[in-house]
């Protein structure tokens, strides 16, 4: 049975049957909104993050979106490995406001005298 038939025979939309059949919809909890990397996987990646800045090295946002891009597309759920969406970005610094903070240039040089310092 097609997706169009099977739609139309339990009464739900189409394209709602076809994400559920493709998995872009969480079966278990279906309000949840799908992201491309899991919280363990995210938080992975923001202790990297922190772990970097703390040495000195501070991370644009162009090359944490091209990271994320790659580590996606070698975890086999990205097609390519092109960098994240600027929504992707935000949506992540909106979830981990509380473990990560942007620096100008000028403040990341301050961290690295500090810490060439010690």
């Amino acid at each position: 049975m097609n997706i169009k038939t099977a739609a139309r025979n339990f009464g739900v939309p189409t394209q709602t049957l076809r994400d559920r059949v493709k998995g872009l919809v969480n079966a278990e909890n279906p309000n949840e909104r799908w992201r491309a990397m899991t919280q363990e996987e995210e938080e992975t990646l923001i202790e990297r993050i922190t772990t970097l800045s703390q040495l000195g090295y501070g991370i644009t946002n162009a090359k944490l979106k091209q990271l994320a891009g790659e580590l996606l597309h070698e975890l086999g759920r990205k097609p390519d490995n092109k960098p994240m969406s600027n929504t992707w970005l935000y949506g992540l610094r909106k979830r981990w406001d509380h473990r990560i903070v942007s620096l100008k240039p000028r403040a990341l040089d301050t961290n690295r005298q500090q810490s060439q310092k010690r």
